[in-house]
């Protein structure tokens, strides 16, 4: 699976990152799944390389707590209407 990132503090660009089965477990797939659905903020541990100030070849290493009191969907959804 593969997800677009955007982190907080704006230090990379927007990125993909992926994961495997076999990289993260079940309950750790659902909760990053369901927060990149309700594009709530979610903290990751991420695995890459930086090449000319861009992240190559991101991997998810960890999932950690989602934070349901911030919501990218109203930004989101300004992007997608303009």
């Amino acid at each position: 699976m593969q997800a677009r990132l955007r982190p907080v503090n704006s230090s990379y660009p927007n990125f993909n990152a992926i994961f495997t089965d076999s990289s993260i477990d079940k309950t750790k797939q659902k909760r990053l799944a369901d927060a990149l659905i309700s594009y709530h903020l979610i903290h990751l541990s991420i695995e890459a390389k930086s090449l000319n100030g861009r992240l190559n070849n991101a991997l998810i290493a960890q999932v950690g707590k989602v934070d349901d009191s911030i919501s990218f969907k109203a930004a989101q959804d300004a992007t997608i209407d303009t």
